[in-house]
Protein backbone atom coordinates (compact mmCIF):
# COMPACT_ATOMS: atom_id res chain seq x y z
CA UNK A 1 0.00 0.00 0.00
CA UNK A 2 2.86 2.46 0.69
CA UNK A 3 4.16 1.66 -2.39
CA UNK A 4 0.74 2.74 -4.73
CA UNK A 5 0.77 5.80 -2.42
CA UNK A 6 4.55 6.70 -3.37
CA UNK A 7 3.89 6.28 -7.36
CA UNK A 8 0.41 8.14 -7.10
CA UNK A 9 2.51 10.75 -5.50
CA UNK A 10 5.38 10.89 -8.23
CA UNK A 11 2.88 10.91 -10.30
CA UNK A 12 0.88 13.69 -9.18
CA UNK A 13 4.87 15.52 -8.93
CA UNK A 14 5.19 14.67 -12.51
CA UNK A 15 1.85 16.37 -13.94
CA UNK A 16 2.24 19.33 -12.41
CA UNK A 17 5.48 19.75 -13.66
CA UNK A 18 4.65 18.76 -16.57
CA UNK A 19 1.75 21.40 -16.56
CA UNK A 20 4.17 23.77 -15.47
CA UNK A 21 6.46 23.13 -18.83
CA UNK A 22 3.42 23.52 -20.98
CA UNK A 23 2.24 26.45 -20.07
CA UNK A 24 4.93 27.59 -20.08
CA UNK A 25 5.60 26.41 -23.80
CA UNK A 26 2.25 27.06 -25.22
CA UNK A 27 2.19 30.50 -26.28
CA UNK A 28 5.45 30.12 -28.45
CA UNK A 29 3.65 27.23 -29.52
CA UNK A 30 0.61 29.92 -30.54
CA UNK A 31 2.85 31.55 -32.08
CA UNK A 32 4.88 29.73 -33.94
CA UNK A 33 2.24 26.90 -35.38
CA UNK A 34 -0.91 27.87 -35.22
CA UNK A 35 -2.73 24.32 -35.94
CA UNK A 36 -0.45 22.23 -33.72
CA UNK A 37 -1.64 25.04 -30.61
CA UNK A 38 -5.86 24.50 -31.89
CA UNK A 39 -5.28 21.25 -31.44
CA UNK A 40 -3.23 21.56 -27.93
CA UNK A 41 -5.98 23.89 -26.57
CA UNK A 42 -7.95 22.02 -24.79
CA UNK A 43 -4.78 20.77 -22.81
CA UNK A 44 -3.66 24.12 -22.27
CA UNK A 45 -6.46 24.66 -20.50
CA UNK A 46 -5.99 21.73 -18.16
CA UNK A 47 -3.01 22.53 -17.29
CA UNK A 48 -3.69 26.02 -16.35
CA UNK A 49 -6.23 24.18 -13.96
CA UNK A 50 -3.42 22.47 -12.48
CA UNK A 51 -1.05 25.19 -12.24
CA UNK A 52 -3.93 28.12 -10.89
CA UNK A 53 -4.34 25.06 -8.14
CA UNK A 54 -0.99 24.49 -7.18
CA UNK A 55 -0.14 28.52 -7.13
CA UNK A 56 -3.28 28.08 -4.40
CA UNK A 57 -1.64 25.53 -2.71
CA UNK A 58 1.78 26.97 -2.59
CA UNK A 59 -0.21 30.64 -1.53
CA UNK A 60 -1.99 29.37 1.26
CA UNK A 61 0.59 27.12 3.01
CA UNK A 62 3.40 30.53 2.59
CA UNK A 63 0.95 32.53 4.32
CA UNK A 64 0.51 29.95 7.16
CA UNK A 65 4.24 29.34 7.48
CA UNK A 66 4.52 33.28 7.56
CA UNK A 67 1.68 33.61 9.90
CA UNK A 68 3.00 30.90 12.39
CA UNK A 69 6.23 32.64 12.39
CA UNK A 70 4.97 35.99 13.32
CA UNK A 71 2.90 34.49 16.37
CA UNK A 72 6.29 32.45 17.69
CA UNK A 73 8.24 36.41 17.25
CA UNK A 74 5.29 38.27 18.71
CA UNK A 75 5.52 35.32 21.59
CA UNK A 76 9.15 35.48 21.82
CA UNK A 77 9.27 39.16 22.13
CA UNK A 78 6.47 38.95 24.53
CA UNK A 79 8.49 36.31 26.94
CA UNK A 80 11.99 38.15 26.51
CA UNK A 81 10.22 41.77 27.22
CA UNK A 82 8.83 40.47 30.63
CA UNK A 83 12.07 38.90 31.76
CA UNK A 84 14.01 42.64 31.20
CA UNK A 85 11.00 44.19 33.12
CA UNK A 86 11.87 41.31 36.09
Amino acid sequence: MNNLTDILQLLSTLSVIIAFLFVGLYPYIQEHNKPLANKLDLWYQIAQVLVNNEATILFYAICKVSIGIRIFTHSFCLRNSRNLLL
